[in-house]
């Protein structure tokens, strides 16, 4: 459990865990010394707090991040963006942007891992099967799961989404325009706005069907995934964090909620070279 009042004792115990039985970014082992001295600035970002919705949160999370690195000794910046480029391997901050701290004289470093349509099978899987979660908790799940994989949105995006800002198709039942706009909880990425045709397989856009009809006569500003005035955080805890954990437990602790985002690019570009390649129809074919 974590401590809602203040996460960093619990995320520093996690990183000081990882350097002493994984080692660190070039190295298996590493000796006691080069393991306290990675740790030691505890002393110093612990001067601040971090609470729960803060992490949950990806801005409060990095207005946060940037005060403490702003304010900590310019010799200890070093070991602040080695502590910070853990943060992504942790489910409450697997949304933490590294790239504004990265140094530029250092080549950027990108995850590019992705997962198949089988993959995408196991983690649904895997939340169907969830012990003690209510249905509607399971539904949550999987339609932030559904609009990750097939519509590549970020966490902070399944979380804002607003159950006006999914419209269902009344020519085609499989198909959907997403609206990714700005709501009272935050703004997408780089403030760009943007409008995202999808179309799903029969068996996922029941899920989504199914969580619009319970939403109908609800109001069309509250949030699409979780329950009208339930917070953001708690909507981030209880429907995104299953996902991470199923996405880590299935292929591997470095598996986060954004490499959904990745595998939809994937997809995208599979499907385009396939409509390039494939032999326009004969004239003569009347099929």
């Amino acid at each position: 459990m974590w401590i809602t009042g203040n996460v960093l004792p619990k995320l520093f115990y996690h990183f000081t865990y990882d350097l002493l039985f994984y080692g660190g970014v070039q190295s298996n082992y590493l000796d006691i010394a080069t393991i306290e001295r990675y740790t030691n600035i505890y002393k110093s970002v612990s001067k601040t707090t971090l609470t729960y919705d803060m992490a949950c949160d990806p801005e409060a999370l990095t207005q946060w991040a940037k005060h403490c690195y702003n304010t900590i000794n310019e010799n200890d910046k070093w070991l602040v963006y080695n502590f910070f480029r853990y943060l992504p391997h942790v489910d409450i901050t697997e949304h933490f942007d590294i790239s504004a701290f990265t140094p530029p004289t250092q080549p950027k470093s990108i995850n590019a891992f992705r997962i198949n349509v089988s993959q995408y099978q196991q983690v649904l899987d895997a939340l169907l099967t969830m012990p003690d979660a209510t249905p509607l908790q399971r539904l949550f799940c999987i339609c932030s799961l559904v609009l990750g994989f097939y519509a590549g949105l970020r966490r902070g995006e399944v979380l804002r989404l607003r159950y006006q800002d999914i419209v269902a198709s009344k020519n085609c039942p499989h198909s959907f325009i997403v609206h990714i706009t700005s709501t009272k909880e935050g703004h997408p990425k780089n403030n760009k706005h943007r409008q995202i045709t999808l179309y799903l397989p029969e068996t996922q856009s029941a899920f989504l069907h199914e969580l619009l009809k319970i939403k109908h006569n609800g109001d069309p500003c509250k949030p699409f995934v979780g329950y009208e005035n339930e917070a953001i955080s708690s909507r981030a805890h209880y429907y995104l964090l299953p996902i991470t954990r199923a996405l880590k437990a299935v292929f591997g602790k470095k598996t986060c909620f954004h490499h959904l985002r990745h595998s939809a690019a994937h997809q995208l570009k599979q499907q385009g070279l396939l409509l390039a390649t494939q032999n326009p129809p004969s004239k003569n074919n009347n099929s």
